[in-house]
């Protein structure tokens, strides 16, 4: 980065997108609009203006992830801010917003575009984009085109479960289900003393079961958000194995 792109950078970064005089500022609007929380959603307006600078500086069209397109989205509504300060001022360019044609020749071309944007972004801020916020091209354009919006004051979004948590919620229907069809009652308080007997075995067999499958079910790794992970220096490294002493003996080695 040059002198006249880190300018360039720093105007860009200086720029806020949030109306203080608003009661509903920019950066509230679209974490309500993508259910982020704010530290999140500041992250992705971070990574907005990352992308802004790569579409002026990069030399190459660019493509964004899907959430820093959600950004892009919303500011071009503010079109007074995007395109009278941030572009005219800011940019010092007009930088439009070019949607897909389809097709399979327009996907295999946003893809390179996509993956040529990671690879700059990594040259111009030596740094491996997050990919919580910039997926690999094949999430990017498999799993993040199915994004719809939703209000949800009209409906409830549920994340879709696993073969896993279906199997779970069938043995707690059974723990219940099966006992209530055998005693025929959905009291088990009113039940004589074989039935209710009759009733405490099978409840106690199937909640043994679904203890020891909820207990395998938890000790599955588990496929959290991606996030960046750090890079660790050998002395971070040493310190997070064996403590500090690792670290002076680290350092003596070095």
């Amino acid at each position: 980065m040059d002198n006249q792109q880190a300018t360039l950078y720093e105007r860009i970064e200086n720029f806020s997108l949030d109306n203080p005089n608003s009661e509903l500022l920019f950066s509230q609007r679209l974490a309500r609009e993508n259910c982020w929380t704010q530290e999140y959603t500041q992250r992705v307006i971070e990574e907005y203006k990352k992308f802004a600078f790569l579409a002026v500086v990069a030399g190459h069209p660019v493509t964004p992830s899907d959430q820093v397109d959600q950004a892009w989205h919303l500011h071009l509504l503010y079109t007074q801010s995007y395109w009278e300060e941030f572009c005219s001022k800011v940019l010092g360019t007009p930088l439009h917003h070019s949607p897909t044609e389809g097709g399979e020749s327009e996907q295999t071309k946003f893809n390179n575009w996509y993956t040529k944007t990671l690879d700059s972004y990594q040259a111009f801020f030596e740094q491996v984009p997050p990919r919580d916020i910039w997926p690999p091209a094949e999430v990017r354009f498999s799993r993040d085109l199915h994004f719809v919006r939703v209000n949800l004051e009209q409906a409830w979004v549920l994340p879709k479960w696993n073969r896993s948590m279906f199997i779970l919620v069938a043995i707690l229907c059974l723990i219940v289900g099966i006992p209530c069809l055998l005693t025929q009652t959905i009291n088990p308080l009113n039940l004589p003393g074989r039935k209710f007997l009759l009733f405490f075995v099978i409840l106690t067999v199937e909640a043994l079961t679904a203890t020891y499958y909820l207990r395998q079910l938890l000790k599955e790794p588990q496929i959290a958000l991606a996030s960046e992970v750090p890079e660790l220096n050998p002395y971070e490294m040493a310190y997070l194995t064996a403590g500090r002493q690792r670290t002076v003996d680290t350092a003596i080695q070095h």
